[in-house]
């Protein structure tokens, strides 16, 4: 009789589970002991995060990943430069004759080995660090959307040279003396070697996907793993990137990092590294193309004529 009145409770109660306890061999209430050690859990950490977000790194990876984008760089922009170019000195007192090679096709295999060492840098460091793809804007989904809004990411950066070059010609005016530093700018244009279309597109794509994959791509999400917030992590990322042009001069410096303030947002808005990597070729490639096609001693002699009128103006 009591056993009955057992069944009748449960059976009313509709949970078996709470009003009667499991078997001790019942599958479903199995608990490890000491005999049995317990399965190590998956890290999650990652798994929440949708392919669309991009997703923070720890402080520790944060740490190391900006140690090693240093390290990456000082390899890729400083390393290499003394390995390459040290080797082509080498080779210059041998025999062996490279007149015939053109001085673009040096520059085009350069750029090509720095970003392809970057690359295989960033491959590592996500590999060491168990980070997906994504944490860097390398993702896979929407590609065509992410080819189109390069479109407007080279709108975006052509807007602001424009703003930047106003207020430098307006500086000029005023006579600053900037205009000094404007010819020096041009001085180190007119030094780069002449590319075909074929060579400036090559030279610019490895430019922009070695720069990309470095300022854009590995420090932004680092400097965000930091406690910086997204615009402040633009903001440092695109001073490093201009500082380090200051062969062009502060007008360079400048100009430049406000072009990679604007790809910096470009990349944390899309989380896409891709859409950048596009603006940035599209930029240099007609940049190169313009600057070749202008008369840059006369545009040094037109500089020379208004900084004279605007000193006369200023006596």
């Amino acid at each position: 009789m009591p056993d009955e009145q057992v069944h009748v409770d449960v059976s009313s109660n509709g949970d078996a589970d709470e009003a009667a306890p499991a078997p001790v061999d019942s599958p479903s209430r199995f608990v490890p002991t000491d005999d049995v050690p317990a399965a190590r859990p998956v890290s999650v950490q990652y798994a929440s995060v949708s392919p669309r977000e991009m997703p923070l790194v720890g402080p520790r990876e944060a740490i190391a990943g900006v140690l090693s984008t240093a390290l990456i760089g000082a390899t890729t922009l400083i390393g290499l430069s003394i390995l390459f170019f040290g080797a082509l000195r080498l080779i210059a007192n041998t025999p062996l004759d490279l007149s015939y090679v053109p001085e673009p096709i040096f520059w085009i295999v350069f750029k090509w080995t720095a970003a392809a060492m970057t690359l295989g840098g960033l491959l590592m460091l996500a590999r060491w660090q168990a980070l997906p793809l994504r944490t860097y804007g390398i993702r896979g989904d929407g590609l065509h959307w992410q080819v189109l809004l390069s479109v407007p990411a080279l709108l975006g950066t052509y807007a602001a040279m424009f703003c930047i070059a106003i207020f430098i010609l307006m500086a000029t005016i005023g006579g600053t003396g900037a205009e000094q530093d404007i010819q020096h700018r041009i001085d180190y244009l007119s030094q780069l070697p002449q590319f075909t279309v074929l060579q400036t597109l090559l030279m610019m794509s490895a430019v922009a996907l070695h720069e990309e994959l470095l300022f854009r791509g590995m420090l932004i999400p680092y400097l965000r793993g930091l406690g910086i917030g997204r615009w402040g992590a633009v903001a440092v990322s695109s001073m490093i990137f201009g500082i380090l042009h200051f062969e062009q001069g502060w007008t360079g410096i400048v100009q430049i990092s406000c072009i990679g303030a604007v790809l910096g947002s470009v990349f944390v808005l899309t989380r896409s590294l891709l859409t950048v990597v596009l603006a940035h070729f599209l930029f240099d490639f007609f940049q190169v193309l313009l600057i070749q096609s202008l008369p840059l001693d006369q545009l040094i002699q037109d500089l020379e004529a208004m900084s004279e009128t605007a000193a006369l103006f200023a006596g």
